[in-house]
């Protein structure tokens, strides 16, 4: 009930706040796996969240808030926590993650930003969480190309907790997203492929490496408000068939 009156009233927010002077349509991380490099501009707050996020023989998140805050003209800090989540026959919240995002180039052809993150391990452990601080990097990379396309290339890399328990291993991650708008410019769709490889094995036992195409589409409501969904489809045996999430964002 009361993810409900939150989502309600953040929905009437986006319609009933959506002429607020600020200089461009609200720029999310949302959807897909891939990170933007825009920031929130400086003392405004951005909520981005699924409302819900199936996965074919794993969680189900119902909603996942990520809330920003613009510290300064290129600087951003963000929060977010899974309030519900059900992982098997075990429900509870998940970690907490914090992050930081700098914008460090800003030019018309190609932006890039730095993006480390920090996971709080407060989810139930280990029906939920694995108990252990992790963190990482990305550094997102966007080109602005011939025809309104626009591509973005996000490497990252992670410290992940060894499955048997003692220490860490290095994870790599790249995404590459490609988009464009649909009809309208309010309409944004785009086509990305994600792969996750360890790196640095310690743990005695093999990480497989995991792959997906993943298709989402996002629809700018109103210059503050955006509905998004998509779909992410597991390339190999390691990675869920498929994975399916709506979500909104609202700048405030």
């Amino acid at each position: 009930m009361i993810m409900k009156i939150l989502l309600a009233c953040t929905i009437a927010a986006g319609l009933l706040f959506s002429q607020q002077a600020f200089a461009d349509d609200i720029c999310t991380d949302r959807p897909g796996k891939s990170s933007g490099t825009c920031v929130v501009p400086e003392g405004h707050f951005q909520l981005e969240t699924d409302l819900y996020n199936w996965t074919n023989n794993g969680p189900v998140l119902f909603t996942s808030p990520v809330v920003k805050y613009g510290l300064g003209h290129n600087l951003d800090i963000e929060l977010g926590i899974t309030p519900y989540e059900r992982v098997g026959h075990s429900y509870g919240s998940g970690d907490l993650y914090i992050k930081l995002k700098y914008e460090f180039l800003n030019e018309k052809i190609v932006k890039a930003a730095l993006f480390p993150y920090i996971k709080i391990p407060i989810a139930p452990a280990p029906q939920i969480g694995n108990g252990r601080v992790e963190g990482g990097l990305l550094v997102p990379v966007q080109f602005s190309l011939p025809l309104d396309f626009s591509l973005t290339f996000v490497p990252e890399i992670d410290q992940f907790k060894n499955p048997n328990g003692y220490g860490y291993y290095t994870n790599f991650q790249g995404v590459i997203n490609l988009q464009h708008t649909i009809f309208t410019d309010r309409v944004i769709g785009a086509v990305e492929l994600w792969q996750q490889i360890p790196i640095i094995q310690n743990s005695g036992r093999r990480i497989p490496q995991q792959q997906s195409i993943d298709i989402s589409v996002q629809w700018l409501v109103t210059p503050s408000f955006q509905v998004d969904g998509g779909i992410n489809f597991g390339t190999n045996s390691a990675t869920p068939r498929q994975q399916i999430y709506v979500g909104i964002s609202q700048f405030f």
